[in-house]
């Protein structure tokens, strides 16, 4: 996951075409009950961020803005893991 995190900051364009896939995978590894290491989780939740802000339009693209907002829900639910 940390390779993906150096692409997308390196290259975020790669990830374009296929955002809303690698969104749902994202969205997989943070809400996954079998996956243990929250470490692996937060660099998941960096890694879809990383790519918004390198390219916002991928986010601007939604009019009910769902995808910000689901990213707030995950940020939200790693801050509960962590307690």
């Amino acid at each position: 996951m940390s390779t993906l995190a150096d692409i997308a900051e390196a290259e975020p364009k790669f990830f374009k075409d296929n955002f809303n896939i690698t969104f749902e995978f994202i969205k997989w590894v943070v809400y996954d009950k079998e996956i243990d290491d929250i470490a692996l989780k937060e660099i998941a939740v960096n890694f879809i961020i990383t790519i918004i802000e390198r390219i916002p339009s991928i986010a601007k693209k939604e009019k009910d803005r769902t995808k910000l907002k689901e990213i707030v829900n995950m940020l939200f639910h790693g801050m509960v893991l962590i307690f």
